[in-house]
């Protein structure tokens, strides 16, 4: 599966986020629209929260189409499903 960044997100500073929501250390990356945020059989040793715009999961079946898997909002976590 691919998750890509489905709106671009605005710049916005660290201290706007508030704590964490979840426990434990964190980073806060900025995607482009469209850029490849994991790929489609990667290992994933990481989650993500998406803090603004939409993330996009999906999947390229056997004749090149994409199967859309997930929409992910502000708020919710993704990346679970990054394995082989």
């Amino acid at each position: 599966m691919y998750a890509a960044a489905q709106v671009k997100p605005k710049s916005f500073e660290a201290e706007h986020l508030g704590p964490a929501p979840i426990s434990g250390p964190h980073l806060v990356a900025t995607y482009k629209a469209g850029r490849e945020i994991y790929a489609q059989g990667d290992l994933s040793d990481k989650c993500y929260q998406v803090s603004t715009g939409a993330v996009r999961v999906y999947r390229l079946l056997s004749d090149g189409r994409r199967q859309v898997v997930s929409f992910h909002l502000p708020g919710e976590m993704f990346g679970f499903e990054a394995g082989p």
